[in-house]
């Protein structure tokens, strides 16, 4: 509140004309140095009304570092785990990939329905979905080219069946035949053993190619600098949730 000089100076003299009619007797020197604190204070008071009025610079910096330690408040670490496992799921590019397969499986076809499907995916070879255990059918998130992105590999039993790229869209880079296996190495190759009975088996080596985003067969055979990769158990097919408005896509 701004209190004006001549108010106090009122006051004060009030108070003083008021003490002489009480009979005290009046210290001219004592009023003369309430005056001189009042004169001070005087000044005091509009000094501190002139800062008010002109607010203190912000500093950019401290701005921001304040907001990011109330971000940081409020994050939680647990909910930030969850969301980041939603969103593997419900963003491109393989929303579309896990939707595909979860409407197919569930559509009922029979195999000649399913032979049309063989180019799209390596289970129908198993006899997807009409003969498989479909709740082993599953799926995990994996980089197995070190290019930082990760691929989505359809499993069955834990084991690769198909493998999809990431490269923007979703692009179906390789699929395991029916009685062979495949060992999946973080350099982009894989060694394909295709059992061919009383003949033995067939060993074939794959590797990325970053132009048609596909595993390529290879005449050499590769010697990896590490041991194959062990595939984490990932999530089901069966319990991959489609939107009512994306439902037959398998069509």
């Amino acid at each position: 509140m701004k209190i004006r000089f001549t108010t106090i100076m009122i006051v004060l003299m009030a108070a003083v004309t008021l003490a002489g009619c009480a009979g005290a007797a009046v210290d001219q020197q004592a009023v003369e140095e309430k005056l001189e604190k009042i004169a001070e204070k005087k000044k005091t008071i509009e000094t501190d009304e002139e800062s008010a009025d002109e607010p203190a610079p912000v500093e950019e910096t401290d701005v921001v570092s304040e907001i990011d330690e109330k971000i940081d408040e409020e994050i939680d670490e647990e909910n930030s785990e969850e969301i980041y496992e939603e969103v593997d799921e419900e963003v491109e590019p393989y929303a579309g990939v896990l939707y595909w397969y979860k409407d197919l499986q569930d559509s009922g076809k029979t195999s000649e329905e399913m032979e049309r499907y063989t180019s799209k995916t390596a289970l129908v070879q198993h006899g997807w979905p009409f003969a498989t255990n479909n709740d082993e059918v599953g799926y995990v998130y994996c980089d197995l080219t070190g290019d930082g992105y990760d691929e989505l590999i359809i499993t069955y039993y834990n084991d690769p069946v198909d493998i999809y790229s990431n490269e923007g869209d979703a692009v179906y880079s390789y699929g395991v035949p029916y009685r062979a296996i495949a060992e999946l190495y973080p350099d982009g190759t894989i060694m394909e053993g295709l059992t061919l009975g009383v003949k033995g088996w067939k060993q074939t080596w794959y590797r990325y190619d970053e132009n048609t985003y596909k595993y390529i067969p290879v005449e050499e055979e590769i010697q990896p600098a590490t041991s194959g990769i062990i595939l984490p158990e990932g999530k089901k097919i069966k319990d991959v949730v489609v939107p009512e408005s994306l439902k037959g896509l398998s069509e």
